[in-house]
């Protein structure tokens, strides 16, 4: 299933159930993963090289995998509606930057009109400053945690796996990594876009207010519109911050999964080798390992798509805000 397909199975579901599987899913998948990194460095090598249990081993070896599936199929779902959050902010932002091309042309009254020339540049400086940093940031995701995710089922995957295992120098850095990713929760994207959906009709009444406010009002009516347009890029800037940090908090306990998955193949190889285990059964598990790697990485190209989009998106509106400030340097003319 692809970005596209997937997204129309999803938004019917509704956004406080979104919410709430964003918020469970992550807190859940933390979790998990605290229990997958005991399992794969703690307790599986301890019955096979000290107590010998090999099956014992075995059916923990099945949980190993039951945990890594339930896991990814978290995170993806996780992840994917981060995007869908991400992709409803932008079109309010576009129909903010529709009233603001509407109120622009439409202006008639000379005070007002020199006074939305001032908020429009003004407002669109800072929109346009943020906007750029939410592309670098989208750019840092894709290549820094996305790529490997994707890359770890294809011909370069053993390299892209040696750059994961580089994140993990002790058996710790898997908690401390977890960890981090626990601090990154859902509640501050959901506010952000009710917050955001609020502006976007305030909006539209400060500029017809200033529209028509004569000589007595206009202050009163200059005012609410700043307090308004300050209030947007608050809004949008932390709407930003927040899917940024929840995309990487997901990729990174991807990376973080895939590095178990990892160390738990070639453990499984070294017990073969030393006779600890039997191969058969092993061999299995190898596969499995392989099939849930796979998955995880087809999951990364529907997450990828997404993103690219959602870049594409961005790149579009900060466009539009772009020419909506030229509109205003020529309307001074």
């Amino acid at each position: 299933m692809g970005y596209v397909e997937k997204k129309y199975a999803t938004i019917f579901k509704g956004p406080w159930m979104l919410y709430f599987r964003q918020a469970s899913g992550g807190r859940k998948s933390v979790r998990l993963i605290i229990a997958l990194r005991r399992l794969v460095l703690d307790v599986i090598p301890k019955e096979v090289a000290k107590k010998h249990n090999i099956e014992k081993a075995l059916k923990k070896q099945d949980k190993v995998e039951d945990i890594a599936e339930e896991i990814d199929d978290k995170m993806y779902n996780v992840a994917f509606e981060i995007e869908l959050d991400q992709e409803k902010a932008f079109e309010i932002i576009g129909k903010m930057e529709a009233a603001w091309e509407k109120a622009m042309k439409k202006g008639k009254k000379r005070d007002g009109r020199a006074i939305l020339r001032k908020m429009n540049a003004e407002f669109q400086a800072e929109l346009i400053k943020i906007l750029k940093e939410e592309e670098d940031e989208e750019k840092e995701i894709y290549w820094r945690y996305l790529e490997p995710v994707i890359k770890s089922s294809e011909k370069e995957g053993q390299a892209m796996m040696a750059k994961i295992a580089q994140m993990f120098k002790t058996k710790e850095d898997v908690s401390r990594l977890a960890a981090v990713a626990f601090k990154w929760g859902a509640r501050a994207l959901r506010k952000s876009t009710i917050n955001l959906k609020q502006d976007e009709h305030q909006l539209e009444i400060a500029l017809k207010q200033l529209e028509e406010a004569d000589s007595k009002k206009i202050g009163k009516a200059t005012s609410k519109l700043r307090d308004i347009d300050r209030r947007i890029i608050a809004h949008a800037s932390k709407e930003f911050k927040s899917t940024y940090l929840l995309l990487k908090r997901d990729l990174l306990l991807d990376i973080v999964l895939l590095n178990l998955l990892n160390t738990d193949d070639q453990e499984m190889r070294k017990f073969v080798a030393q006779h600890f285990m039997p191969q058969a059964p092993e061999l299995k598990n190898m596969e499995d390992l392989k099939r849930i790697k796979k998955d995880i990485a087809e999951h990364g190209h529907v997450i990828a798509q997404g993103l690219r989009r959602l870049i594409a998106e961005e790149s579009n509106i900060r466009g539009i805000a772009e020419r909506n400030m030229a509109l205003g340097r020529s309307m001074a003319a």
